[in-house]
């Protein structure tokens, strides 16, 4: 982080307000009434792309009640090779070897956690996670 900003992740904070199901003219509102006031020009340069203070910084993971090193942009080329997939109606047919049972329990473990923190804003919007 220099002098000049931090660079966020515009994707995301525009997808965080469309969750929320708000225009940003709501969001700025938004932030007012929570005491973390961002203006609606200062929301519309972030979702341009623009560096942000630690300052706004602070105030976005405030308002969007994630931690602010989730808003901060990093290599797109070192996020794609991070994404991964889990196929739940798959994980049941691994060989029962003791590497898949490894596996299956820790996927099981995931996936517990995951059915019991639902409702937990923080935790969906890193997990865009559909369980039946």
């Amino acid at each position: 982080m220099s002098n000049k900003g931090t660079p966020i992740d515009p994707e995301i904070i525009k997808q965080l307000r469309l969750k929320e199901k708000l225009s940003q003219e709501k969001l700025s509102d938004k932030s007012f009434y929570e005491n973390c006031y961002i203006s609606l020009s200062t929301l519309k340069r972030i979702e341009k792309g623009c560096l942000v203070s630690n300052s706004t910084l602070q105030k976005l993971s405030t308002l969007f009640k994630v931690n602010a090193n989730f808003l901060i942009k990093h290599d797109k080329g070192l996020q794609n090779r991070h994404q991964t997939t889990i196929y739940w109606d798959k994980i049941s047919t691994l060989p029962n070897t003791h590497k898949y049972k490894k596996l299956l329990s820790l996927c099981k473990e995931l996936q517990t956690l995951l059915h019991q923190n639902l409702q937990d804003k923080q935790l969906n919007s890193i997990f865009h996670h559909h369980i039946k």
